[in-house]
């Protein structure tokens, strides 16, 4: 095997890197939105001021059979480092040298803590798949195959965070549990002067204040977390994608400031709906259930047919939120590994 630690320059001018990703994922239907955001995350490591990007591709014979990279964040704690665009075909020896030269990469310039895998930051893709079902994949998830899971538990993490991706095949029945609260939700709104809107057309304003509301919810405490400056949120999150994605935006208010937010997307007929957000002081007074009830009476609306909640980290829930009647489809992991130096 040939091991190559090359010098990036941007996405595309790794052609071989392409046509591995291609080999592993070409046949899934959301192939090219998959694609566009890799090579958004990669860019994004090539151009940041905060990063140092060294990637790592593996040869058999001339053909790619691994790729990895160290990605080294100032705005991670002192000697911790993302190891991300990780991809390597099902063999555990083309791993184990993948691995072994990550971590020597990783010790030589002195790092203690790997996190991932994470593709440049956690406002990209990332996550490697641990459960899988036959359900169709949703347009923004995560894809990797169950062996990475496999692979990267042999070596030792002492970390493990998890995600979950679920569906309400009949919504119905939550939807009539949160209208019996209606009365008390929407007097509590009009008391303290909550708002909640609804639109489908994000403007730059709203994006800068889901930004800044994002930034204080998920902060150092919140896993692999690191703060992106005004440029590189413009350019993570470009306006003209983002409306041609999002289905519908919640956004609640209190006096005309931004305390919470839930954004979805349509896939088919059914209703992607993503962490619902806010604000840490107001959290725990019933804002959530406001929001999720609003979410549901919309897709009611709308004739959704079902309702996926999807990339939730295991443990967060609106308080009070029943979830036994979420049916699971998809599971995902990320790890922290402690390196002996």
């Amino acid at each position: 095997m040939k091991i190559e630690t090359y010098k990036p320059i941007d996405f595309h001018s790794k052609k071989d890197l392409i046509g591995f990703l291609t080999s592993l994922y070409g046949s899934n239907t959301n192939f090219d939105f998959f694609l566009n955001e890799y090579e958004k995350a990669y860019d994004f490591c090539c151009i940041s001021e905060h990063i140092k990007f060294f990637p790592i591709a593996i040869y058999n014979d001339c053909q790619m059979v691994a790729h990895v990279a160290l990605v080294v964040d100032d705005r991670l704690g002192e000697n911790e480092a993302f190891f991300g665009f990780f991809e390597v075909v099902d063999d555990v020896t083309v791993f184990e040298v993948v691995w072994r030269k990550l971590t020597e990469l990783a010790k030589m310039h002195k790092l203690q803590i790997l996190k991932g895998p994470v593709n440049g930051s956690v406002w990209h893709q990332y996550r490697c798949i641990k459960e899988d079902s036959p359900e169709a994949f949703f347009k923004t998830e995560p894809m990797t195959p169950l062996y990475y899971y496999d692979f990267l538990t042999q070596v030792n993490p002492t970390n493990e965070v998890t995600y979950s991706s679920g569906i309400r095949d009949s919504y119905l029945n939550i939807l009539e549990l949160l209208k019996k609260h209606k009365d008390t939700i929407t007097q509590k709104l009009s008391e303290e002067n909550y708002k909640i809107i609804v639109t489908k057309k994000i403007s730059p304003e709203i994006l800068f204040s889901i930004a800044k509301l994002s930034a204080i919810v998920f902060n150092e405490r919140s896993w692999g977390y690191t703060n992106l400056d005004t440029a590189e949120f413009s350019n993570l999150y470009d306006l003209s994608k983002i409306n041609e994605h999002i289905y519908k935006l919640f956004l609640l208010y209190q006096n005309d400031v931004l305390m919470g937010y839930c954004s979805t997307m349509k896939e088919g007929q059914n209703l992607v709906c993503k962490t619902i957000c806010i604000a840490p002081e107001f959290q725990g007074k019933g804002l959530g259930n406001a929001l999720a009830l609003r979410v549901h009476e919309e897709a009611e609306i709308d004739g959704m047919e079902k309702i996926m909640y999807v990339l939730i980290k295991d443990g967060n829930q609106v308080h009070n939120y029943p979830m036994e009647d979420v049916r699971v489809f998809r599971r995902y992991a990320v790890f922290e590994y402690k390196l002996i130096i």
